[in-house]
């Protein structure tokens, strides 16, 4: 009689670690107040998360929150854009600048 030894090898299943992917970025901005007169002033804010950083187009470099006092000539739209492990996003705040001046 024959013997026949089955060998059965157990098949190992290993899982890939799970990897947390970075949260996106969001942003806000805000101007205040949104509508000026010409020659006068507004604050430009920002804030945003999970970002390291970032740039608003008129201003420069930014860092993740902050403000800005800002005179600007003529009506505009600010855009920033943050930047962060998770990708990027856009946010933007529009003021708009009466070149008449007040009414008296």
């Amino acid at each position: 009689m024959k013997l026949r030894a089955l060998f059965l090898l157990p098949f190992l299943f290993l899982a890939a670690p799970s990897i947390a992917s970075a949260a996106a970025p969001t942003c806000t901005m805000q101007a205040t107040p949104a509508g000026i007169v010409k020659g006068d002033s507004f604050i430009l804010k920002w804030t945003s998360t999970d970002a390291s950083g970032g740039s608003i187009a008129g201003v420069g470099t930014v860092p993740p929150q902050g403000s800005a006092n800002l005179i600007p000539t003529q009506s505009s739209r600010f855009v920033g854009t943050f930047t962060g492990p998770g990708g990027s996003t856009t946010c933007s705040a529009i003021v708009v600048v009466d070149n008449n001046g007040p009414t008296t």
